[in-house]
């Protein structure tokens, strides 16, 4: 289906005015943004297509199809089947972000996963690009509000994408010596945490009174915003006494002597 010669002029003026070059000048991610997508119960996240770090002008608007069409395909369906009532009624839009080669990125949960303390925060960050998903080995740290830091796994990711100025990506070999975060990265991600939970929900007018899962990124020690959505945790699972069998409540405090047999 051929795009409209209206719409493919309003998208070259707008990336001149927004992004501050032309169209075919600057690499974008090209990612869907519908109405059933980051919702309180259902996030959708990774469901629908996203293209990295695209460039030529022709491959953009071929794109902006392929993504806009992406929630149309069988395997989206299936999945908001499966939690969804009306599944069918999905609108898509298109979000175009300029591409950043950061030095490192990854997601903060603005709560503590392991220790259960809402005012916590469970992040991890990988090298390159599109850190610390798809299972990666990402260096994990739960941030505890009251200044503490704890380290839950170092990284052990052994390759990490670049994204070059001349588009797609490209892959290079990571290094173990030093951590991937510094102090000051993680005094800024708590800064930017008080400011999710403080401003999230003013400006969208919502009554979402849960934890973010955030996308973000260093480039140069300078911090960088991708995506903000809402976490949504499996219910079953957090009542699943299986799971809590395997996870029993530890008593920090309790002593056993050393002359009692175990």
């Amino acid at each position: 289906m051929p795009l409209q010669t209206s719409f493919v002029a309003q998208l070259e003026s707008e990336f001149q005015n927004v992004l501050g070059k032309k169209l075919g000048e600057i690499p974008v991610f090209l990612r869907s943004d519908t109405n059933m997508e980051d919702l309180k119960d259902f996030s959708g996240a990774g469901l629908n297509l996203t293209l990295f770090n695209v460039v030529a002008k022709d491959k953009i608007l071929q794109g902006i199809k392929d993504v806009w069409a992406s929630p149309y395909t069988e395997r989206s369906f299936k999945w908001r089947q499966k939690y969804l009532l009306n599944p069918e009624n999905v609108y898509p839009s298109i979000l175009v972000i300029p591409s950043v080669d950061v030095d490192y990125s990854g997601v903060m949960i603005t709560t503590g996963i392991n220790s259960g303390n809402s005012k916590d925060l469970t992040i991890a960050f990988s090298r390159g690009a599109g850190g610390a998903v798809d299972g990666q080995a990402a260096e994990a740290y739960e941030i505890k509000m009251n200044g503490g830091v704890q380290l839950i796994a170092p990284s052990r990711e052994p390759l990490f994408n670049s994204l070059p100025i001349s588009g797609g990506t490209a892959k290079k070999l990571a290094t173990f010596e030093n951590s991937i975060l510094n102090e000051q990265n993680i005094k800024e991600i708590k800064e930017l945490a008080e400011n999710v939970r403080l401003k999230m929900a003013k400006e969208v007018n919502a009554e979402y009174k849960g934890a973010y899962d955030v996308e973000l990124g260093f480039k140069n020690n300078k911090l960088w915003l991708f995506q903000i959505r809402p976490f949504v945790e499996n219910k079953k699972a957090l009542s699943s006494g299986y799971l809590e069998s395997i996870t029993p409540k530890i008593d920090t405090k309790k002593e056993i002597l050393l002359t009692k047999k175990i």
